[in-house]
């Protein structure tokens, strides 16, 4: 599919050239995960994000983290004993502090490298507790928020022999502290 007019946010340089859409991938995001914009609004404003609990506001450039999050609203259907094994089930107010993190992760990312933070996925975690897995062929990371406490953990490695690790409080975090997922 080639496209010549539209803009795409996730993509490092916007351009009206002719591009070949069919082998872009951003940290393992599919071409359809995209979403069309025009030039102005890939640079400037803001969109909503309204999953009936809350509304989300990102910027314009961070529009593609739309998707991430609408697929995680699964985790609300995981009730008590969701598993047959005796798990807890979810509460919306741990999801939400999940999203708001990965938004505000990615709004800090963007504010001090001009970036987009490759996309993660918003899986349910161990304890009631939410996920947030970066992985693609190179690399990994892992971000868990527990349920009840302000209490955030992070793993990251590069498949290889390197890693990194640590908790932070989450209504503290210093972002500086983590592995910062996007393309240097």
């Amino acid at each position: 599919m080639l496209l010549s007019t539209e803009y795409y946010s996730g993509t490092k340089y916007p351009t009206t050239q002719k591009i070949n859409h069919t082998n872009f991938s951003l940290f393992g995001t599919k071409k359809e995960d995209f979403v069309p914009m025009s030039k102005g609004e890939l640079l400037t404003g803001t969109s909503k994000i309204d999953i009936g609990c809350e509304t989300f506001v990102i910027p314009q450039r961070l529009k593609i983290l739309q998707k991430t999050i609408e697929k995680s609203t699964y985790i609300f259907d995981l009730q008590n004993d969701w598993d047959d094994e005796g798990s807890l089930g979810y509460e919306k107010t741990t999801w939400i502090k999940a999203v708001h993190f990965v938004i505000n992760y990615a709004e800090w990312i963007l504010d001090n490298f001009d970036e987009v933070m490759y996309i993660p996925e918003i899986y349910h975690g161990k304890e009631s507790g939410i996920d947030i897995l970066w992985e693609n062929s190179e690399y990994r990371m892992l971000i868990r928020l527990d349920k009840q406490i302000e209490k955030g953990f992070f793993y990251s490695d590069n498949l290889h022999k390197q890693t990194s690790e640590g908790e932070f409080q989450v209504s503290k975090i210093n972002y500086l502290m983590l592995p910062t997922p996007i393309s240097f």
